[in-house]
């Protein structure tokens, strides 16, 4: 009562743990009750989630029953006891409503104070016109506290009006399984019997059944293309009991069943192979929109948990059969995959001997049309173990198709002279198939030139159908299969027109293509300070970058910063070493710094490299040398001197690793 701290009230004791039990609510209020259902002899348990709200009652008024069904004219009766709760002792007036007009609602006693007093409710005056379901409101009235329960009143009466069918329409045609019949609903009915027959005599009686509502699902299975007669009567408890309804019939659709054995069979599965698998076609020439597909494999694997099984449609729906099923149990021996079966395929034993219900339902394949190839696929998820589809067969039933294109070739059945062509395929006027091949069969690749005038391109042809494959490029004629790639070497730079054909078939398709040229590695670059920035417009990734020899940075990015220093000598090479090398000498002119300038004499120059000593040389504005002089660096800088000299214009060459003039003006 308190939120789940404390659990002082015992609702029940003992009980067998079967999942459900029904308790009395403790007569107190609190907003945040709590139940715990504990093991007995034990330390688990477990609490109720949420609060629960509970509302302390003054006085109940406790049924036995609550529901009744009457036969008109008899009275209903029902029983309750007055309960009183924290001492309530006040006079509660019983009354009723809403009960069926012309009925009377007596109390015995009319009142109560007591708890635990036991009060007899009937209803009197009960009609054959108050036929149907009745709630009538029992109200308990005193000075402080209403209460009300409802209860519900099903009146009989012993004159049962003949049922209404409904559908399936009287004549009914071409109806499929599930066979539903329905007819109009009456208050006044507890059961429907219901029959089935083969003749409107109803001497060939196929299937009885009673149900208590107003709908029946035929169990039998019916002959096709023939015609049921069914009726209906109603009976209830009063006893009463009605004729049989008007009888009705329905023909079914003319569904019929073929079943068709692999032939293609056995087929290895492919070991660790989830991609492509084992695959076994059965084409279906005799058409029909599918109601039921059964299907039969044995496929020798060990170890079952690594296969799956999966039919596919002539119209590309999948239908997993069977995944990951059976563990490390061998092989499935005559197993039968029906959506009907009582198991489950996920629950069975290997070999799987039986009928099983597939992983998803066969019924996907419903009101599609049957003719063409209907493929199994067995995939291995795992490796070492392996195994065969050995054979299987599919059973298709259904409504046969009644078409003047049988084969579905857009060639009307009079003029085709091939009536059962592969679905899909190109044919001519007479209906037979023209050869043709996969608009993918073939890959064709280009390889350019790896270096300029080294003449080494390369066309590569590979096929996926099994055909003798000839073609001419460059004037040399080539033959191959899907078996051997065709790979035609040293080739030139430019286009190339070539068509391929197929031994003794009229086909050809044609293909052009360009093979492109080498190229040198090239680009530019800049520098900002002690950045250099490279851009690569042309050569091939990855790329070596080497700073004075020593390399540095290898990037498939065409765009990079290195740090240099003046002097340095970048060269970026490419995977192709006779693309060439891009090379660059770097020169940082703002590094060397003069101050001051002008200058009346003495002036120095910042170093901006770990030299410690630098050939300068000094000229005057007509270029004619006045010191040469192997000068120290000191603290990064060197120091000339100008004094005496004119004013004027002078030149300073220092000779450093790549050389740099600067301009001094004397003044």
């Amino acid at each position: 009562m308190d939120g789940g701290f404390t659990f002082p009230i015992t609702l029940a004791s003992n009980i067998p743990n079967n999942g459900s039990y029904e308790i009395n609510v403790p007569n107190q209020t609190t907003i945040s009750g709590r139940i715990k259902v504990e093991s007995v002899g034990n330390v688990f348990y477990a609490m109720s989630a949420a609060n629960i709200n509970i509302q302390a009652s003054e006085f109940v008024m406790d049924f036995t029953l609550t529901n009744q069904n009457i036969c008109a004219p008899n009275n209903a009766v029902y029983n309750f006891t007055y309960n009183t709760f924290n001492g309530f002792n006040e006079v509660t007036t019983f009354s009723a409503s809403g009960n069926p007009p012309g009925t009377t609602v007596t109390f015995n006693p009319t009142t109560a104070s007591t708890d635990g007093t036991p009060v007899e409710v009937t209803v009197s005056g009960i009609a054959a016109d108050d036929v149907g379901v009745n709630t009538i409101t029992v109200t308990g009235t005193s000075a402080s506290a209403v209460r009300n329960t409802a209860l519900t009143l099903h009146v009989f009466d012993a004159v049962i009006t003949t049922p209404v069918l409904a559908t399936p329409e009287n004549n009914s045609t071409n109806l499929l399984s599930p066979y539903n019949l329905s007819w109009n609903t009456d208050d006044n009915i507890q059961n429907y019997d219901i029959e089935l027959a083969s003749d409107v005599s109803f001497t060939g009686i196929v299937e009885t059944g009673t149900v208590s509502s107003s709908t029946y699902t035929i169990v039998s299975s019916l002959a096709p293309n023939t015609t049921y007669y069914w009726r209906v009567k109603g009976r209830n408890d009063c006893p009463g009991e009605s004729g049989f309804s008007t009888t009705f019939s329905f023909t079914t659709e003319n569904v019929t069943c073929d079943a068709d054995n692999s032939t293609d069979t056995p087929i290895a599965i492919p070991d660790n192979d989830t991609v492509t698998g084992a695959n076994s076609a059965i084409n279906i020439t005799n058409n029909k929109t599918v109601t039921d597909i059964n299907v039969t494999v044995n496929i020798s694997h060990t170890w079952d948990e690594d296969l799956t099984l999966k039919l596919t449609s002539p119209s590309g729906t999948p239908v997993i059969l069977s995944s990951a099923n059976g563990g490390d149990g061998d092989n499935y021996t005559n197993t039968v995959f029906d959506d009907d079966a009582g198991q489950a395929v996920g629950s069975g034993v290997a070999p799987f001997t039986g009928t099983y219900r597939p992983e998803t339902s066969l019924s996907t394949f419903n009101n599609e049309e049957s003719y063409g190839e209907w493929t199994l696929t067995v995939t291995d998820s795992q490796a070492q173990d392996v195994g065969t589809i050995e054979n299987w067969t599919i059973e298709i039933c259904g409504i046969p198709v009644i078409s003047n294109d049988d084969d579905k070739d857009g060639v009307v059945n009079a003029n085709d002279l091939c009536p059962n062509t592969p679905l899909n395929s190109t044919v001519d006027a007479t209906g037979c198939p023209i050869f043709s091949l996969p608009a993918n069969n073939f890959s064709i690749e280009a390889v350019g030139e790896t270096c300029v005038d080294k003449d080494n391109g390369q066309i590569i042809i590979s096929a996926q159908e099994n055909y003798n494959y000839s073609t001419t490029i460059n004037g040399t004629a080539y033959n191959f299969t899907n078996s051997s790639n065709l790979v035609e070497e040293n080739l030139a730079p430019g286009p190339y027109d070539f068509c391929i054909t197929v031994d003794g078939e009229g086909y050809e398709q044609c293909y052009s293509l360009t093979i492109e040229p080498g190229v040198e590695v090239g680009g530019k670059t800049s520098v900002i300070k002690n950045k250099l920035a490279v851009e690569i417009s042309e050569g091939t990734a990855p790329y070596y970058v080497f700073i004075n020899g020593i390399e540095v940075l290898q990037t498939t990015s065409k765009a990079f910063n290195l740090n240099v220093k003046h002097g340095d000598y970048v060269e970026v090479k490419t995977s192709t070493s006779c693309e060439g090398v891009l090379a660059k000498v770097v020169e940082t002119l703002d590094a060397f710094v003069v101050y001051p300038n002008p200058t009346d004499g003495i002036f120095e120059i910042a170093i901006p490299n770990s030299q410690t000593e630098v050939m300068a040389e000094i000229y005057n504005v007509h270029s004619q040398l006045l010191e040469r002089k192997v000068f120290a660096v000191k603290n990064g800088k060197i120091q000339l001197n100008l004094t005496g000299k004119p004013e004027g214009v002078y030149l300073v060459k220092l000779l450093v690793t790549v050389p740099v003039t600067l301009k001094i003006i004397k003044q």
